[in-house]
């Protein structure tokens, strides 16, 4: 029997094709109680059934478009945890992508780093402008996996010749970017990660004007010469270098200070991983704009779980700041 084709390697996991050697894998897959509650019955009773889904779902996507649902398995022992893929349907617009795997390998975080190996193995591979999702109403830990690689919430639809209703993901044009935990917050505000050359040389199509590093120039992946290629392309360079280890005040309150100057254009503002700018954006959306705990959100807790010394930096900002002395106090955005 030839070898399974390796599509995906990360660390931990590698992602191949599935063969009619897994079908005892998918026959429990497919029939665990959270597949049929969220994705439904495939009608996979029996082993002849879980060969004619590989051939009929997977292979024959692989054969047509060279993607498909790949079998998820740990690179340390080859054993099997769950699917993960692309899959072109004849009811949605785009090809979505789609994930599944055993309640025991839950909350190891095996599906977001497959997820997102394949979201840049969709953009890299076979260089696909838009990548979407859906799930079942219902599906919330699915729908928070969704906004941490990336995607973000459009709405619900219909499926086409079906009366449920779904919760619709999509890619934006943060899905062209390299820099990491790219997020757009508002029309006029993105976030991300450390930006690349090639990003840089994106932005001024978005009409940003203006870049601003809350990171230190010292960070392990600091591009050298970020300020040059900015003003390079028309658009203006600020830099508020807050140390990872000692956030101050001051440093929230000159990223206040650059947000009321830039006010009504367009900025991008990045750090290393938009761990600091996540955390500051929140602040700026409670304390500036006056927003409640779950609207300010965003992006924060798309991005990451604040440590001791950044969630203590967050509460203590919460309780010394006079929300009344905010510009517009008592709006929201």
């Amino acid at each position: 029997m030839a070898e399974p084709i390796v599509e995906i390697e990360t660390e931990r996991l590698r992602l191949r094709r599935l063969d009619a050697s897994d079908a005892t894998f998918i026959l429990r897959l497919v029939n665990e109680p959270s597949w049929l509650r969220f994705i439904g019955d495939r009608g996979v009773h029996d082993l002849d059934d879980a060969r004619r889904y590989i051939a009929e779902g997977p292979q024959r996507l692989y054969a047509a478009y060279g993607f498909g649902l790949f079998l998820v398995e740990r690179r340390s022992d080859a054993l099997p945890l769950g699917m993960c893929g692309l899959i072109k349907r004849d009811t949605l617009p785009d090809v979505d992508i789609g994930f599944a795997f055993l309640p025991e390998h839950w909350t190891q975080g095996y599906a977001r780093e497959a997820a997102e190996a394949t979201l840049r193995y969709a953009r890299e591979r076979h260089h696909l402008p838009r990548v979407i999702a859906i799930t079942s109403l219902d599906n919330v830990a699915s729908g928070r996996l969704l906004e941490r690689i990336g995607l973000q919430f459009e709405g619900t639809m219909l499926l086409a010749g079906s009366a449920e209703e779904v919760r619709l993901f999509g890619t934006t044009r943060v899905y062209q970017f390299d820099a990491p935990n790219t997020r757009p917050v508002f029309e006029g505000l993105w976030t991300s990660g450390q930006l690349s050359q090639a990003d840089i040389q994106r932005l001024p199509e978005l009409g940003i004007e203006a870049v601003v590093n809350l990171a230190l120039p010292t960070a392990s992946n600091a591009l050298p010469g970020e300020a040059e290629a900015v003003t390079g392309q028309g658009m203006v360079f600020v830099q508020i270098p807050v140390p990872w280890e000692k956030p101050e005040p001051r440093h929230l309150q000159q990223f206040f200070g650059m947000m009321d100057t830039f006010a009504g254009r367009k900025v991008w503002v990045h750090c290393a991983k938009n761990f600091r700018v996540s955390a500051f954006v929140y602040l700026y959306r409670r304390l500036r704009l006056g927003e409640a705990h779950e609207a300010a959100l965003h992006p924060l807790r798309t991005v990451w779980q604040p440590n001791p010394i950044w969630q203590g930096f967050i509460e203590q900002s919460l309780l010394t700041t006079n929300l009344d002395q905010r510009p517009d106090a008592g709006t929201t955005r």
